[in-house]
């Protein structure tokens, strides 16, 4: 449907696929990212701040959010919604942990201290 630019059809899918799987946040992200191909721009918001509130610590649903936001020039509201993910407290007791390893990082930098791997989610 995607390739026949069919975004009706492919917005019904993500809607059934949100329907069965309601906290998929890339379910959400999809849907959004149909609508506001098919022109439905707020509705594409929605459901991007529908996958906010499923996303953890991902930001993948922020990310959306703000995506959609500037590239229909809705820059104060895009300012808003990245300054919300900045205020964002940080989880707290969630520790980092090397993806080499797995060793816990107390404070996460550039490089595991154990195994000296690099680290590119800080």
């Amino acid at each position: 449907y995607f390739e026949l630019g069919d975004f009706g059809r492919m917005v019904r899918v993500y809607e059934d696929v949100v329907t069965r799987a309601p906290s998929s946040v890339q379910a959400h992200c999809g849907l959004s990212r149909m609508l506001e191909r098919k022109g439905d721009i707020d509705e594409a918001i929605s459901a991007a701040r529908e996958a906010i509130k499923h996303e953890g610590d991902t930001f993948i649903g922020h990310r959306q959010l703000i995506d959609i936001l500037v590239r229909n020039e809705r820059f104060e509201e895009a300012a808003h919604a990245a300054q919300a993910l900045l205020s964002r407290p940080p989880d707290v007791g969630a520790s980092a942990s090397c993806p080499s390893c797995r060793v816990p990082i107390e404070n996460p930098g550039w490089r595991c201290p154990a195994c000296r791997a690099w680290i590119d989610v800080c």
